[in-house]
């Protein structure tokens, strides 16, 4: 048997950010991040998607979601073959 332990099984996830369309909205979410364990986090305000690395745990991820969520900003799953359905407003900033 191996030990599962010492090895953290990592995943690529991603979700779509209701909210994030401006370079200081993907700045805020990604310094954000900097105080999450996840790793090479990639925001693009083009596509509103966030993707990083995490460990497949639900509680991880819902400390990610939280560090996200609590700037102002909604969060969608993406997974493999599900449609995205998200719809924007951009007043998290008072960005003009």
């Amino acid at each position: 048997m191996t030990s599962q332990d010492t090895s953290i099984h990592e995943t690529r996830v991603r979700y779509r950010v209701t909210g994030m369309d401006c370079a200081s909205c993907a700045s805020r979410i990604k310094n954000a991040l900097g105080h999450v364990d996840v790793g090479d986090p990639q925001v693009s305000t083009a596509t509103q998607i966030l993707t990083f690395d995490a460990s497949a745990t639900s509680s991880d991820l819902d400390t990610i979601e939280s560090a996200v969520t609590d700037l102002g900003y909604q969060l969608e799953r993406i997974d493999a073959g599900q449609a995205s359905t998200g719809t924007g407003e951009h007043e998290k900033h008072g960005g003009s």
